[in-house]
């Protein structure tokens, strides 16, 4: 627009009531109090969501919907968002719907404190579930949210002996929809990011997808980024099955390239140990991938000088110790951030 036109008075007028009418919150021509806000990113410990996630980590006051089959590690990724969330300083809320599968160890082995989240147990009615959501978001406290999961919603008609022969069809759906309708401004204002999980059902229609996730369309519409879980392998040491690989592929992403698939591992403890997501494992992958543990995968060597035979020695050594395992995930973080720049300088060549 020229400034010929953005200056008649006639854009001028219409510029005046759009301003009286929306006011703070209006971006008119020239009136910008405030800059539009760009969408903020935070990083998880472990390299691989961060990268499935466009390699900056989870985006701030957005949807975000993770579905897949059972035991695909949704939850244990859930939770150690959480944990990460948690430990910058920000307080996390966990609604726990229809499963009651929460085990305080396993979050606690994902670095999750309990005593420190507002956590909702089930089996509350989808109503006051959803309620206390909307509550959370509006008080602008809480900095992420997650629903595990929305397939085990219960509305309150289902939870009533006196109804069971009522239609409950699409319920589900609708108190979703009128939901985000409503919270999902407020959200990015307060940088409340929600998080559903979900676990995908058979397509009995016989047409189209063989699998679809409950809750209906208002999830995916709202949703900046769709992610879905697949176990890829089981991880064997010996014949005894130590953990699983989980393949997280982002089919939607609004704040970043969609389509990026990564792995990581899930171990699954023992009685010493309880299960968790493999982050020293990630962090040697993606090391050794990116040259920075030199060798071969049957002698690495890192930091220099020091050699080690196989990967699970070294994910040994690095747990054992911590100052190394940190100079290890600063060099790898400083790489990501030079391979970063560079394709931005990249894309503004291009785009000149």
């Amino acid at each position: 627009m020229s400034d010929e036109i953005s200056n008649s008075k006639q854009i001028l007028v219409l510029d005046n009531q759009l301003s009286k009418l929306f006011g703070e919150d209006y971006y008119g021509l020239g009136k910008r109090k405030k800059p539009i806000d760009p969408v903020t990113f935070f990083p998880t410990r472990c390299h691989s969501i961060n990268k499935a996630f466009g390699g900056k980590g989870i985006p701030e006051g957005r949807v975000i919907h993770i579905a897949g089959q059972k035991s695909t590690g949704k939850s244990a990724l859930a939770q150690l968002i959480m944990a990460d969330f948690q430990a910058q300083g920000r307080l996390v809320a966990y609604f726990e719907a229809g499963e009651a599968s929460f085990d305080p160890k396993i979050a606690a082995s994902l670095g999750l404190d309990v005593d420190k989240m507002i956590y909702v147990p089930g089996p509350a009615n989808a109503e006051d579930m959803l309620e206390g959501i909307r509550t959370i978001i509006k008080s602008g406290l809480v900095s992420l949210i997650c629903l595990d999961s929305v397939s085990g919603l219960s509305p309150r008609v289902e939870q009533d002996d006196k109804t069971l022969d009522e239609a409950t069809m699409a319920i589900v759906p609708r108190l979703l929809s009128r939901l985000l309708k409503e919270v999902a401004p407020i959200m990015r204002k307060n940088k409340t990011t929600l998080l559903f999980i979900n676990q995908v059902r058979s397509n009995l229609g016989g047409y189209g997808q063989s699998e679809l996730a409950p809750g209906g369309n208002a999830i995916p519409f709202y949703s900046s980024v769709l992610g879905k879980t697949r176990r890829v392998e089981i991880l064997k040491k010996g014949s005894k099955e130590i953990g699983i690989k989980i393949e997280l592929k982002l089919e939607k992403n609004k704040c970043a390239p969609p389509f990026i698939t990564s792995t990581f591992d899930i171990l699954f403890g023992d009685e010493n140990e309880p299960g968790c997501i493999d982050i020293y494992g990630d962090v040697i992958d993606i090391a050794f991938d990116n040259g920075i543990i030199k060798g071969s995968k049957t002698w690495m060597e890192y930091p220099a000088g020091n050699k080690i035979n196989g990967r699970e020695n070294m994910r040994t050594y690095l747990k054992q110790n911590t100052d190394i395992f940190n100079q290890l995930k600063e060099e790898l973080n400083n790489d990501n951030t030079s391979e970063d720049s560079q394709e931005e300088d990249s894309a503004d060549n291009q785009a000149a």
